[in-house]
């Protein structure tokens, strides 16, 4: 809601889904807030290098963590479950294990006896 604020002839808006408030920090740790901010700053970001860079995120447990998350909470059990089992080997970390836990109750839950 803040940048819907902004207008103007030099002013891009630009989505970024699954990112939180904590916006230069994660992207710091996706290792892409030096080439985003410099670009944008000089005016030379463009919007398929800006998701271009953002690609980086679906390469991180984080990012994946919180997709599983959102399916899960819209009851997409065996989904998240799928999605958990294509995992690459080592991928996933303490969240994404524990969100395996509780869609496994939760499927269990919603299998009628």
């Amino acid at each position: 809601m803040h940048a819907q604020r902004l207008a103007g002839p030099q002013v891009t808006q630009l989505t970024w889904p699954g990112l939180t408030h904590k916006v230069p920090p994660t992207l710091r740790r996706l290792g892409i807030l030096g080439p985003l901010a410099k670009e944008a700053l000089t005016g030379t970001m463009s919007r398929k290098r800006f998701h271009d860079l953002m690609r980086v995120r679906m390469e991180t447990p984080l990012y994946v963590f919180r997709l599983m998350e959102r399916a899960s909470a819209k009851g997409h059990y065996r989904l998240v479950e799928q999605a958990i089992a294509s995992l690459p080997e080592g991928f996933a970390n303490w969240k994404i294990r524990q969100l395996r836990r509780r869609n496994a109750e939760m499927l269990k839950g919603s299998v009628p006896s």
